[in-house]
């Protein structure tokens, strides 16, 4: 996971300017003025092109706000120009990994440069990108009560903000919208777009056409077995594949049962008497340590597991080597998910995919249960069991060695001229930590229910990199198949198509009423940084409503500047 660069809202003895709060200026319908003010001034430090940016209050007693970066397509018609809006992943990533690593009109380079991203997103489409939910990256609240807690919260929270931009921005309420992102954003995304479908008659319109969903973390209970992945692929052997799909199992148990706040509370009484005990005893700082034990404690292991794994960057270390469970109180099921997966692609051998077979059955039985710290807690345990066996440490892609969540940006955005620019003066930038804290209780909660409802009135896309193995695609079908709407029958008997993008094929895909599902060849979690032409072409073509039986590159054009030019607006 990311990690936090800053904790709070402050940083002290920086001159960044002051954060710029536009809520008050759009209710006294000061519009042009706010507008002026949201201006980034490009100076020395941005490319020279338009864009805004700003806070958007979302809940005024806690003084929540959302900050956003918005940069409108170059040279065509804004009202009929498709907008995307962007959302990341985590729970608690910032939007400005898509910006500057993905989508964005400029990346960058390691010496701290800015350059143009061949690929960017913005060649044919304004592009709005949010920080969300609240205390992610330059986002803040002024009260620990500010953080969201469930999706329903970030939900409303961006219909807030979104409504507040369109009305800084009526020309775009004519624009049709996508709600774009990947990861954890496959909450995020559905939990806005239901808003938008039950204020649609309340508040003014929002031109929405359609979700584009990569890698979507939607439903949890679906996506288990993940030791049935990485065995097919090679990356466990039976044995380890075994133990994986034991804490499999036991996840599902701990969420069918309801237990979350117990194993939560377990895990963090053992956590704290265990850093007590190593202060007591500071030379076992460096011996590797082990967690064994049997039975019940199969449950509580991993639960003081995660509570090292979270608190690793705040608190002394704890050289956590292995987990060790015997006869763990689990009843296993027999699914098949991502266990099967890793031992057909040769990443695991079939005793490590059992193991982990049995974990995933764990996890959905704690799904069902309504045990979702449990079933948390052992997905946890089971993606570390993986990796444990396979040796690979980027779950994004299995091609890959490393990954960087971070990159140059961060560096770049903390530069006092920069943060000018962006109105975002002294405010912390924070990556997923407090964010991702405060969601852990819902973390294996599902938007399953809310896509199904949102089929009915929307076009949605569903996309998948075939070499992720964090948001497997074999897994991910599961969840697909598993959605109840009026297109179901169709779309499980729906023939699978290849896809071409500049006359290769670029991935495969099958649609039915309003989903259309997509497997991206040779991409991982990140589908547009690991393949470009092909991601532009495809959100190009579905948000156009054009189908994928033709060649996507047709209606990119890579020579295209993605810079809207403009001075300074006045008056």
């Amino acid at each position: 996971m990311e990690k936090t660069y800053y904790s709070g809202r402050v940083r002290a003895g920086y001159d960044a300017g002051e954060p710029l709060l536009l809520t008050p200026y759009i209710e006294e319908k000061k519009l042009e003025e706010a507008r002026k003010a949201a201006f980034v001034d490009p100076g020395y430090t941005l490319p020279d092109m338009e864009s805004y940016s700003g806070y958007l209050t979302v809940n005024k007693e806690y003084n929540s706000n959302l900050w956003f970066w918005y940069f409108p397509v170059a040279d065509k018609p804004i009202e009929e120009t498709p907008l995307i809006l962007w959302l990341q992943g985590g729970p608690g990533a910032s939007s400005l990994y898509g910006l500057f690593t993905e989508i964005g009109p400029f990346r960058v380079t390691e010496n701290s440069n800015l350059e143009e991203m061949k690929y960017s997103w913005g060649k044919n489409h304004s592009l709005l990108f949010i920080d969300n939910p609240v205390g992610t990256g330059f986002s803040f609240t002024d009260d620990d009560r500010g953080y969201s807690t469930n999706q329903t919260t970030i939900g409303e929270n961006l219909y807030a903000a979104l409504q507040q931009f369109l009305t800084l921005f009526p020309e775009l309420r004519k624009a049709p919208l996508t709600l774009a992102g990947e990861s954890y954003a496959g909450k995020h995304i559905p939990s806005l777009a239901v808003q938008i479908l039950w204020h649609r008659e309340e508040h003014e319109p929002v031109n929405l056409q359609g979700l584009a969903i990569g890698n979507g973390f939607i439903d949890p209970l679906t996506l288990q077995r993940y030791s049935h992945f990485v065995r097919e692929v090679g990356l466990l052997d039976d044995k380890a594949a075994d133990a994986m799909n034991h804490l499999e199992t036991a996840v599902i148990q701990f969420i069918n049962n309801g237990e979350m706040l117990k194993a939560y509370a377990i895990g963090e009484n053992l956590y704290a008497a265990l850093q007590q005990f190593l202060t007591l005893f500071p030379e076992l700082r460096k011996a590797p340590l082990t967690l064994a034990g049997e039975s019940y404690a199969g449950k509580h292991i991993p639960s003081l597991a995660v509570q090292i794994l979270w608190h690793r960057e705040e608190h002394e270390p704890v050289n956590l080597q292995g987990l060790a469970i015997g006869n763990g109180f689990i009843d296993p099921l027999t699914l098949q998910r991502y266990s099967h997966f890793v031992r057909e692609v040769g990443l695991l051998d079939d005793k490590a995919a059992d193991a982990m077979n049995h974990l995933e059955t764990a996890v959905i039985q704690f799904i069902n249960n309504g045990e979702m710290l449990k079933a948390y807690a052992y997905y946890n345990y089971l993606l570390q069991l993986f990796i444990s066996e396979s040796r690979l440490s980027n779950l994004y892609n299995y091609l890959q060695d490393d990954i960087s969540l971070q990159g140059s940006y961060v560096d770049f955005i903390q530069r006092d001229e920069v943060r000018r620019a962006l109105h975002v003066g002294n405010t912390n930038f924070t990556s997923i930590g407090v964010v991702y804290k405060k969601l852990v209780p819902d973390f294996m909660g599902s938007a399953k229910h809310w896509l199904e409802e949102l089929l009915e009135n929307y076009r949605v896309m569903i996309y998948n990199g075939h070499l992720d193995i964090i948001v497997a695609y074999h897994p991910s079908v599961n969840t697909y198949n598993a959605l109840s709407f009026s297109g179901t029958a169709d779309f499980k008997s729906a023939k699978r198509m290849p896809w071409y993008h500049d006359g290769r094929v670029a991935g495969y895909y099958k649609r039915a009423g309003n989903l259309t599902e997509v497997m991206v060849r040779g991409a991982g979690h990140m589908v547009p940084t690991d393949q470009p032409p092909a991601a532009l072409g495809l959100i190009s073509a579905f948000v156009r409503g054009v189908e994928l039986d033709k060649d996507t590159a047709a209606l990119v054009d890579e020579k295209k500047d993605t810079q809207r030019r403009r001075q300074l607006p006045t008056n």
